[in-house]
């Protein structure tokens, strides 16, 4: 038994570590100060009110995030490109925080040629026409979408828009953009509140938080899903032995732990 959780470890190990983030300065750390204002490295801006957010409550991971603050009226937008290939399924995810009522954002993601922008076939998530709500807790968004015929380019769009009065704020952090049809487990920032009370387990996971949860194997795929209470189990003697992955929220933030089903 102990071979097959040293091989699977070490699967788990690579498959995850191939999960690559396409994103330079996804968590908006680095910031280029020879520009005024500053913007973050890597990034272009069309406004001159992108700030580095800073302090607990506006950062979600690392010390920074970037803070959209809206005019008056209209919009603003903070992006960056990335190559990419045709007809190739990318997942994207980010995190954002809108507590405000005067300002509401959205990821807009175009598909590009070197000169030009090209049009999605039923793109649904990467163009979404849903915004974010006012909410006092980081929010997890995520979508995947396939490229059209000639893409060579994603332009990844932070867009923000005034509601309102406007001069409203939203901050976003650790952004994400992935080869595949899910983002890999280990792109998914680590809470310190647990998921799980247990790390190897024989027939049932034991749960520290209430939560929609699911549950992956080492090649990404989802074996199961559950809604769990503080305390509770959740039967798995029907897994085959090996690593897993359970991902949900743990006090409000996105989190993923490894288990062992022996």
């Amino acid at each position: 038994m102990k071979k097959i959780f040293t091989v699977l470890g070490i699967v788990a190990v690579a498959t995850f570590a191939n999960a690559q983030n396409l994103i330079t300065n996804p968590g908006f750390e680095s910031w280029d100060a020879t520009t005024t204002p500053a913007k973050p490295t890597g990034w272009t801006f069309v406004s001159n009110t992108v700030e580095q957010g800073t302090g607990a409550a506006f950062v979600h991971g690392g010390n920074s995030s970037l803070k959209a603050v809206t005019e008056a009226t209209g919009s603003l937008s903070s992006y960056i490109d990335v190559p990419a290939t045709a007809n190739t399924t990318y997942t994207l995810g980010y995190w954002v925080l809108d507590n405000d009522a005067n300002a509401r954002g959205r990821v807009w993601v175009q598909a590009r040629t070197a000169t030009a922008n090209l049009t999605w076939t039923g793109v649904g998530n990467f163009q979404p026409s849903a915004y974010s709500t006012d909410n006092t807790a980081w929010t997890f968004v995520t979508a995947t979408a396939t490229t059209p015929a000639n893409t060579e380019i994603l332009r990844f769009d932070l867009r923000t828009y005034s509601v309102g009065s406007g001069l409203g704020t939203v901050y976003y952090d650790d952004v994400n953009l992935q080869v595949g049809a899910t983002l890999g487990t280990a792109e998914i920032p680590h809470s310190k509140h647990r998921l799980i009370k247990f790390s190897v387990v024989d027939s049932s996971l034991t749960f520290a938080t209430k939560s929609a949860v699911e549950i992956y194997d080492v090649n990404g795929k989802i074996v199961r899903k559950a809604d769990v209470n503080d305390n509770t189990t959740l039967n798995v003697s029907d897994l085959a032995a090996g690593v897993y992955f359970v991902k949900g929220l743990a006090n409000g933030s996105l989190s993923s732990q490894k288990f062992i089903k022996k």
